[in-house]
């Protein structure tokens, strides 16, 4: 220690509350391993953790006959578990996995008449689950050296979804009616500490010349280094002259701009509605040919969150990239800053993630046919009294798709309501240059020189940073499936059965990511 102050004496020496952390951390886990750590300065501690897990279920169902033609049933599923994991050092908080999804549901089955028959059912279904971290601080790290804690944060998630079903059959003559509706309200409910805190670390790579600076001080000093142990020795001195060559500002902004203190959570509450109504009909035409009608029509609102916490480009990315090409194709370059900007519902009105789709017709046929030949060649080919079974139909399907788009979204964009800042590697030198003294764990970072003043941005700065940025296509619809199918089944002698079936299936509309400012083929018009 008296060596590395004098090494270090122009930036002050050793960090006395670091030697103070490290006496006490070693006191209390001493190096019993050597699988890390280079066996001189540092080295490993190995405990047992005990990890468990708790699993448990709980179901009910009640069902009771109010009348002769009326039944009401409630059926309900609890589910709790959870997972500890380890923790960094004993005595210290453990990370664990909860799970605690809810639904249940209850259902009224009527039967009006002998040809009438009403299902309503209403459930709710709560997927719920909480990643436990060990740290509400600020994260502090010595690198290669030690971490007090895994500095795992928490995110938490609850998806409650209530839905809501009603059916109807009437059976008429040769038709059998059925016509109904579903209403679904969907809401998915975030709570993310991961951009809450901001982090410092005694990093040798960090100092300037990618840490060279720490040992050429020892080689100044008149002391020869093993090449071989040279990293070594950078992340052991680093971590005793006990100062921050690496740290970051983590920011997240209130609705109206603000700053929010640090350990603040993200809480993100995102909702839409779902609704789809239904006629079907299947008119058996005669004892063996049924032909089966239907026409489903649905729509979802937009998803929005419900407190106003959304950005949306000014203009729709698929005209950007239209204009790209178009311009592209007369040889010029079109390379404008995209700007973003509050949206949804609750910032006036203001145009959301996508426009409202009001397009999702959804047409299905089917007709199954059992052919009863008395004589003759068909006789023989397909049997008889309905050996022979032809089937066939075609459906029309769309996706339901706002819920998953926009909690991907808003966690990966960091455009609008977070920011982070990073100071530059080798900005600090360990003679003229000191980096910021570590004074405790706690300690506040973002005040730290270098860390800018935060700003809530709403476009990308023009300069040389390579970064990729994330947001939605306000151009999307919902996507279309189609699918189809062909069998055909016969039932042979000797209680063998023969089947053959196709089965198609084709779709538009589909999603993929895109790079709509990847580079384009400039052509040019006169040559082309």
């Amino acid at each position: 220690a008296e060596l590395n102050n004098d090494i270090y004496s122009e930036i002050g020496g050793l960090n006395p509350l670091v030697l103070n952390l490290f006496t006490d951390v070693t006191s209390k886990f001493p190096s019993n391993n050597t699988i890390v750590g280079d066996g001189i300065n540092t080295g490993g501690f190995l405990f047992n953790a005990p990890t468990t897990t708790r699993e448990n279920t709980h179901i009910t169902r009640l069902d009771y006959h109010l009348n002769d033609n009326q039944q009401i049933f409630f059926r309900g599923n609890y589910q709790w578990d959870n997972t500890a994991g380890v923790s960094a050092f004993p005595g210290t908080p453990t990370v664990s996995s909860w799970s605690h999804p809810l639904g249940f549901a209850v259902g009224h089955n009527w039967t009006i008449s002998n040809n009438r028959v009403n299902n309503f059912r209403y459930g709710l279904t709560k997927t719920a689950f909480s990643n436990q971290g060990d740290s509400t601080d600020n994260s502090i790290r010595f690198r290669f050296v030690y971490e007090p804690f895994l500095f795992a944060r928490t995110l938490s998630r609850k998806t409650p979804v209530q839905n809501i079903t009603d059916d109807f059959t009437w059976t008429k003559g040769d038709h059998t009616f059925q016509f109904g509706g579903n209403v679904r309200i969907i809401r998915n409910r975030r709570f993310d500490l991961g951009n809450a805190f901001d982090d410092a670390v005694t990093n040798p790579s960090f100092y300037d010349l990618s840490g060279r600076v720490v040992d050429a001080e020892f080689t100044k000093a008149g002391y020869a280094i093993d090449p071989g142990s040279r990293n070594t020795v950078q992340a052991a001195a680093t971590a005793l002259i006990g100062r921050f060559s690496q740290f970051s500002g983590n920011f997240t902004f209130d609705i109206d701009g603000s700053v929010l203190p640090v350990g603040t959570p993200t809480n993100r509450n995102f909702a839409t509605e779902e609704y789809d109504s239904y006629f079907q009909d299947v008119w058996k035409i005669s004892r063996d040919l049924t032909l089966t009608l239907g026409l489903r029509y649905a729509v979802s609102r937009p998803v929005y969150e419900q407190k106003g916490f959304q950005v949306v480009p000014k203009e729709r990315l698929g005209d950007v990239f239209d204009r790209r090409v178009a311009s592209a194709a007369t040889g010029v370059p079109l390379n404008e800053l995209i700007e973003f900007q509050l949206g949804g519902p609750k910032n006036n009105d203001a145009p959301g993630f996508y426009s409202m789709d009001w397009n999702n017709w959804q047409p299905r046929v089917a007709a199954a046919w059992s052919p009863h030949f008395e004589n003759g060649f068909l006789k023989k080919l397909f049997g008889a009294n309905g050996e022979s079974t032809f089937r066939g139909g075609f459906g029309i399907s769309n996706d339901f798709f706002g819920g998953q788009l926009a909690v991907s979204f808003d966690g990966l964009s960091p455009i609008g309501f977070t920011s982070s800042d990073t100071i530059s590697a080798n900005t600090y030198n360990v003679t003229t240059n000191p980096a910021p003294l570590f004074t405790g764990f706690g300690q506040d970072i973002r005040s730290l020189p270098g860390i800018s003043a935060p700003v809530q941005r709403f476009t990308v700065d023009a300069d040389e940073e390579q970064r990729i940025e994330v947001s939605l296509d306000a151009t999307i619809v919902s996507p279309k499936h189609y699918t189809w199918n062909v069998s055909y089944g016969r039932r042979l002698p000797k209680d063998l059965y023969f089947e053959a079936s196709y089965v198609g299936r084709a779709a538009r509309n589909l999603f993929a990511a895109r790079d709509i400012f990847a580079l384009n083929n400039l052509v040019d018009p006169a040559s082309g």
